[in-house]
């Protein structure tokens, strides 16, 4: 849970520094987001930490977990300081293209540990998924920077729909973590078989 206030000092620092440039830190939204993706990254840790301790200890694989933490750090690191648009900028191509890559790394952790993850984890990450596609696809089909006009009214749906994803992901994640440690926790209070 340290990691977002590390990163809002690095911010702070480079702004009075005229180093950083756009942040997406003015809005709550943006600031929870970071709330909610430091919560599962943290969960992630707790699991890596408590994998050392007995009667966890060869009992928690911790891959997963260590993968969870660092795709959660990237996604914080880049929701602070707005790393994908600025890469779009730089490069002259649309900013989607380089939070692809965070998305497809996220795939690749969930593809590898495919049969290790619960049902209900997954009903999470259908809510995630589907609420990402609105977010990014709306962008596309309207041209518009992901408001609707409602009355004299804008509203942002994209800014609702990404920190309803990160936080369905969060809460699929803070499931697994419960039921791994559950499972861990269970198989270590059965006796000894006797020999």
């Amino acid at each position: 849970m340290w990691v977002p206030g590390f990163i809002y000092v690095g911010y702070a620092l480079a702004r009075l520094n005229g180093i950083q440039g756009q942040t997406d830190l003015v809005g709550i939204s943006g600031v929870m987001r970071i709330v909610f993706l430091a919560f599962g990254g943290a969960v992630s840790y707790f699991l890596v930490i408590l994998s050392v301790w007995e009667p966890f200890r060869s009992r928690l694989k911790t891959g997963m977990w260590q993968a969870f933490v660092a795709w959660s750090l990237a996604m914080i690191i880049d929701d602070s300081f707005m790393v994908h648009e600025q890469l779009g900028a730089y490069f002259e191509i649309k900013d989607s293209i380089p939070m692809l890559l965070l998305g497809v790394w996220l795939m690749i952790i969930l593809a590898i540990h495919r049969r290790r993850f619960v049902a209900y984890f997954w009903h999470c990450f259908a809510g995630f998924f589907v609420l990402a596609m609105v977010a990014v696809l709306g962008d596309v089909i309207s041209g518009r920077e992901g408001t609707i006009m409602i009355g004299t009214f804008e509203f942002d749906y994209e800014m609702v729909c990404e920190c309803a994803a990160v936080l369905l992901l969060v809460v699929g994640i803070a499931i697994q973590a419960g039921a791994e440690v559950c499972d861990a926790a269970t198989d270590s209070s059965e006796p000894p078989s006797a020999v």
